[in-house]
């Protein structure tokens, strides 16, 4: 880093300033990744089948239900893509160390 090996952080609350070893600093899940998949879920799904109403219900047959089926699948994948990657981020920035401390 080109710090070194010691942050200066700083509190918002009470303005006081401190320095921590760069080992103690860890990434979080974000609350706003998980905020726009839960609304990609929860918007995506109704909005989908919604736009695609008079096709679903031209279709007759035993196929309809795979129809339906993989159109809400569609928002619940973009859900789980928007999770894992978010963890993947913090789990990657978390197991990286640097040598000789702690």
């Amino acid at each position: 880093m080109k710090e070194g090996r010691l942050r200066k952080l700083g509190c918002r609350n009470c303005g006081n300033e401190f320095e921590l070893f760069v080992n103690d600093i860890y990434a979080h899940k974000s609350k706003l990744s998980v905020f726009v998949a839960g609304f990609v879920f929860l918007i995506g799904t109704p909005l989908v089948l919604y736009f695609l109403k008079d096709i679903l219900l031209k279709i007759r047959g035993p196929y309809i239900v795979l129809v339906v089926a993989g159109f809400i699948l569609v928002p619940s994948i973009v859900y789980i893509i928007l999770v894992k990657d978010d963890e993947k981020r913090v789990s990657a920035f978390n197991r990286l160390k640097i040598k000789g401390e702690n």
